[in-house]
């Protein structure tokens, strides 16, 4: 009798034992990149109705920057910035295009320019190109292409663009015997084709008070005799007009970060992944929108995430 109760109270505390003694694994750490990637489309709705985007000139051109990570966790941080950049594109209706680099940008702001200034300025463009033909064609020429002196946009018109079309018009049409030169073998050439913005026109319209108005705003062409110096044929056309706003559209920088914050709770500890996007001006360097995101995941204290 006492044989068979003690093996009986033996197997309610082993079981017991074994149970209050028994190895339970850890939960696995969890897929934080996944879970950031969750908080993208708030944050990026959250872009996308800011200032930064509603009172924009569009289309806004976004140059993708750096995404640091400072956590200790298994993080794609170039994942989540691509996705970023995926959702932003998706979601703008057409008003954000995404560029990898800032040369990206530069080439497709002078892409755009160029189209622009082509269909405002094609009338003008023809009549100039016929203008040189007649005047040149039969001389069999050589015509090196300067850069633009007094460099700088007016509204939508780059100078150097303009002549750059000019240029392309006469090519395409096959106008006359002209032959276009590099500017580094300007040597050869028997005319140096450039130009400058100037506030007046050739026949001498400009404001009579003299003040700067984008009415007077010209663009002056000139083919200058290579040997002599002196302008041999030069013509000119308005730049502006009250008629368009320039384009002058918005371009910002994108980037991230990713940081760890951790909090002791008595038996538990409280993992927080910070994921932060930023849009900065890189003009003026002033942020013009932040959005953050928080994840706190409670995990028991003997647990390490590597």
């Amino acid at each position: 009798m006492n044989s068979r109760l003690t093996s009986g109270l033996f197997i309610i505390a082993s079981v017991f034992l074994a149970g209050c003694f028994s190895y339970v694994p850890p939960d696995p750490p969890p897929n934080w990149t996944a879970l950031l990637v969750e908080r993208v489309p708030q944050l990026g709705d959250d872009f996308l109705r800011s200032t930064a985007m509603t009172e924009a000139k569009k289309p806004v051109l976004l140059v993708l920057g750096e995404m640091p990570d400072s956590t200790r966790h298994r993080v794609e941080a170039t994942l989540l910035l691509n996705k970023m950049k995926a959702y932003l594109v998706k979601n703008s209706g057409g008003q954000i295009h995404v560029f990898d680099t800032s040369a990206d940008v530069e080439s497709y702001r002078r892409k755009r320019m160029k189209e622009t200034m082509h269909q405002r300025f094609k009338g003008d463009i023809a009549l100039l190109a016929s203008r040189v033909d007649a005047k040149y064609s039969r001389r069999n020429v050589k015509i090196a292409v300067r850069e633009v002196a007094n460099q700088r946009n007016v509204g939508d018109v780059c100078a150097d663009g303009f002549i750059s079309l000019l240029r392309d018009k006469l090519v395409s049409d096959g106008m006359g015997n002209i032959t276009f030169l590099d500017w580094d073998k300007r040597s050869e050439a028997d005319y140096i084709l450039g130009g400058e913005f100037s506030k007046t026109g050739l026949s001498g319209g400009g404001s009579p008070s003299g003040e700067d108005s984008r009415d007077e705003q010209r663009l002056r062409v000139t083919f200058t005799d290579a040997e002599t110096g002196d302008v041999d044929f030069e013509s000119s056309v308005i730049a502006t007009s009250r008629d368009f706003a320039p384009s002058i559209w918005a371009t910002y920088i994108l980037s991230g970060r990713l940081e760890e914050i951790s909090k002791d709770h008595y038996s538990s500890t409280d993992d927080y992944v910070r994921i932060e996007f930023t849009v900065v001006d890189p003009d003026s360097t002033l942020v013009r929108w932040t959005g953050s995101s928080e994840i706190a995941i409670t995990t028991n204290k003997s647990v390490l995430y590597y």
